[in-house]
């Protein structure tokens, strides 16, 4: 039997992006190989049944990045008009709340507890996003229960400060 595991929405746009920009790199190096073809062997038979072998994987993978792509922004529309209000006064309570901790580690491991059970999502409006310990911290939590998604969501924000 498959064993099915769960994604927070975030994971799920995250794995989203993910594999549209793979389905992509996949079509850069398909017309690569394309114009490859062309320059160095011309159209014979045999070359003209690789084109068309490829061509019809672009089609597919073309077809695919919309549905994902389609996918992505329904999920994103319906957390802007109904959830967004909510993550960011769930940030800001929070946030305003440093003053209770008796250290920066415990306020720091408070919003991991929280960020790993999903009670704030691990988004552009997590009040933590640029905190280096928060992230350095969240990312060995997720790797050592296997959270991969997660941890490919936290390499993202320590590179590029946002999602």
């Amino acid at each position: 039997m498959e064993e099915y595991r769960y994604m927070t929405v975030w994971e799920l746009l995250n794995f989203l992006k993910i594999r549209v920009k793979h389905n992509v790199e996949i079509i850069n190096n398909n017309v690569q190989e394309l114009n490859s073809i062309k320059d160095r062997f011309g159209l014979n038979t045999e070359n003209l049944a690789r084109i068309k072998t490829i061509t019809q994987e672009n089609g597919n993978l073309s077809i695919e990045n919309n549905k994902l792509l389609s996918v992505f922004n329904e999920i994103l529309k319906l957390h802007n008009s109904y959830f967004s209000d909510i993550s960011k006064e769930k940030a800001l309570v929070s946030n305003q709340n440093k003053g209770n901790f008796k250290s920066e580690e415990e306020y720091i491991n408070y919003f991991i507890e929280k960020t790993i059970n999903g009670e704030i999502p691990l988004n552009n409006e997590h009040p933590l996003k640029s905190d280096k310990k928060f992230l350095d911290k969240m990312f060995a939590s997720c790797l050592k229960q296997e959270q991969y998604e997660k941890c490919a969501t936290i390499k993202h924000l320590k590179e590029y400060g946002q999602l």
